[in-house]
């Protein structure tokens, strides 16, 4: 069936600002010639949140933070949280919203990937040991599959699969920066049966 080009087609795209404190949405929307945008709307539920409702800029990057979804109440910028790792769902819409809508789930990772980051840094790539050296790189290419793997199925709308594995690279990640090494010989995924 051809695509009808006179009328809009809502569509976004979720970036990865690499900023705790941010979440980017891009409108890339198909507006026709002449068509006036009326109402254009987000609702961004947040994990174990509300959700929150909000105007967004056509055609552009738009970037909300902890106090556009309610999770604070701050004036003082530099005082806004991070905004949390998990299951975020985003509804794009016109109006009339019945008609004009896209809604899209996505589990966010910004704080998980610094923490990775830390553990990374933690490890001694000057150490004079090649045994430890792989074992730390083998310790974090898993943690980074977990990480991978928890991203997939988030993107597969499978929410639950998803923070498990991302639950169980927390607890690898936490383990792994409090020299706590004995954990990977024991891990818990094997328990996860996924």
């Amino acid at each position: 069936m051809p695509l009808n080009t006179s009328l809009p087609i809502i569509d976004f795209v979720i970036l990865d600002l690499h900023d705790p404190n941010l979440l980017g949405v891009v409108d890339k929307s198909y507006y026709p010639s002449g068509f006036t945008v009326s109402t254009p709307t987000v609702e961004i539920t947040p994990p174990s949140f509300p959700k929150a409702t909000l105007t967004y800029t056509i055609k552009t990057l738009n970037t909300y933070n902890s106090n556009d979804l309610k999770l604070t109440c701050v004036d003082n910028e530099s005082q806004l949280g991070n905004l949390p790792d998990g299951m975020y769902t985003i509804k794009m819409s016109i109006s009339p919203e019945y008609s004009y809508n896209r809604t899209k789930s996505f589990l966010r990772t910004t704080n998980i990937r610094r923490k990775y980051g830390i553990a990374v840094m933690k490890t001694d790539i000057t150490c004079c040991s090649d045994d430890i050296k792989k074992q730390h790189m083998v310790y974090l290419d898993e943690i980074n599959y977990y990480i991978e793997c928890a991203i997939a199925a988030g993107n597969d709308c499978s929410g639950t699969v998803a923070m498990t594995l991302y639950q169980e690279a927390s607890r690898m990640l936490d383990a792994f920066i409090n020299n706590k090494p004995d954990y990977f010989l024991n891990p818990s995924y094997f328990l996860l049966g996924i």
